[in-house]
């Protein structure tokens, strides 16, 4: 990690760039050695500190929250279901399963991201989570119908199709941050899909899958346009997160936790095409 020091700011600034591929670079500000400077791990976040009086800094609710929940993240990042997309040998049957319970699942999160219009509290958020509900049901899911062509996934398939169990989970705990609490809640349980899709974008857009529909997969959510919803819902979750007191702030924190949670569960589901049976409990019962 290479350090660059600048002279002329008197707040004596220190940027951290981190190593190549990281897709990041952080600026940290260290005051009378008052603060440490992050490890390896934290590479490939982007952090911006607020100077506090006593030489301090504190981070903002989402660099917090991506922190504590870096384990999460991690485990979707290496999970074999997005190593093998990334190398083009993910097996079509596993990705026609994991096309129809993602359809299912952004079907429900323009509802959710509906929700939060309905939730804000000016005009100006209700208009651009609207916007978010539009791009969800327009870009994304006609990008799934595009799979499901390529796919050759039948109308019979379609009209069989059931939500899987861990699909079923993710959604009913998006509507009940959603219906439970107020915009941050809703913005809290919706957020880690936005910001996880987007960092394995950024992670496999120079990957080589060499096939039409993991190659359009890769582009789509490593793209420009996607970025700036990503960004634009980071700076909400924390301004509405700003002052809040820390019961308050957990509970926000639970809520991106439990999200970040099924969506690795969300790999594992299509990785093993999870059915809604209890395995080898079963196959004991009939014995």
């Amino acid at each position: 990690m290479a350090e660059t020091q600048s002279t002329a700011d008197p707040w004596n600034l220190i940027w951290l760039i981190p190593a190549e591929g990281s897709g990041a670079i952080s600026l940290f500000c260290f005051i009378e050695n008052d603060c440490s400077p992050p490890t390896d791990t934290d590479q490939g976040r982007l952090f911006v500190f607020k100077k506090m009086k006593l030489g301090c800094i504190k981070m903002t609710f989402c660099e917090e929250v991506r922190q504590e929940c870096n384990d999460l993240w991690e485990g979707s990042f290496q999970h074999p279901f997005v190593k093998s997309l990334a190398a083009g040998t993910l097996p079509l049957d596993i990705f026609q399963y994991y096309v129809q319970q993602d359809a299912y699942y952004l079907t429900h999160f323009a509802k959710v991201q509906a929700l939060g219009a309905v939730k804000a509290n000016d005009l100006h958020t209700t208009q651009r989570f609207a916007k978010h509900a539009e791009s969800t049901c327009i870009a994304e899911l006609s990008l799934h119908e595009q799979f499901f062509t390529m796919l050759e996934i039948t109308d019979e398939e379609l009209t069989a199709f059931e939500p899987a169990p861990t699909a079923y989970e993710y959604v009913s705990h998006m509507y009940r941050s959603a219906n439970n609490g107020d915009l941050a809640d809703t913005l809290a349980a919706i957020l880690p899909c936005y910001w996880l899709y987007y960092e394995i974008g950024e992670r496999l857009k120079d990957s080589k899958p060499n096939h039409p529909i993991y190659d359009k997969w890769i582009q789509t959510y490593g793209s420009e346009w996607f970025g700036e919803l990503v960004e634009e819902q980071i700076n909400r979750m924390n301004e509405l997160a700003e002052d809040l007191p820390p019961a308050r702030i957990q509970q926000l924190k639970e809520h991106f936790r439990k999200s970040s949670y099924y969506e690795w569960h969300f790999w594992e589901m299509a990785w093993t095409k999870q059915q809604w049976t209890i395995g080898h409990y079963e196959k004991e019962l009939t014995k």
